[in-house]
């Protein structure tokens, strides 16, 4: 969720006309799809739900991970970047804004993206 950027009630709007909502920045393109399977078709209630409901938006935001992890074949790196774009340049800079936090949350590494190459790198370790 760091690398989103999210909080509840946030609507970011996109180049392209969608929305992303809540804390997982769930996008809108979603919205037809959660209406019908938990809103009775309405978007407005389902835009609303993954909007400011926390958990809500955790479960549809893990639920759409789920789908990119089954379009890259289990590749979770490639669902990684598919979950914010799947348009090339912007993928692999997701991929990698995404390893700097999972290094420094779990692993407590110094990255290289902060020496510009994104690529998280061992203590010790200089780039």
């Amino acid at each position: 969720m760091r690398t989103e950027g999210g909080r509840l009630g946030l609507e970011h709007r996109n180049n392209n006309g969608t929305y992303d909502l809540g804390p997982m920045q769930v996008n809108s393109r979603w919205m037809p799809e959660v209406a019908k399977l938990h809103f009775n078709g309405n978007q407005r209630d389902a835009w609303v739900a993954v909007r400011d409901w926390g958990c809500y938006n955790i479960m549809i935001g893990t639920w759409v991970f789920r789908r990119y992890v089954d379009e890259a074949d289990g590749d979770l790196k490639e669902a990684v970047g598919l979950y914010n774009s799947h348009t090339p340049k912007p993928k692999r800079a997701y991929q990698y804004k995404f390893a700097s936090h999972y290094a420094e949350l779990f692993f407590n590494k110094v990255t290289a993206q902060s020496q510009g190459s994104g690529i998280p790198l061992q203590q010790g370790q200089h780039g």
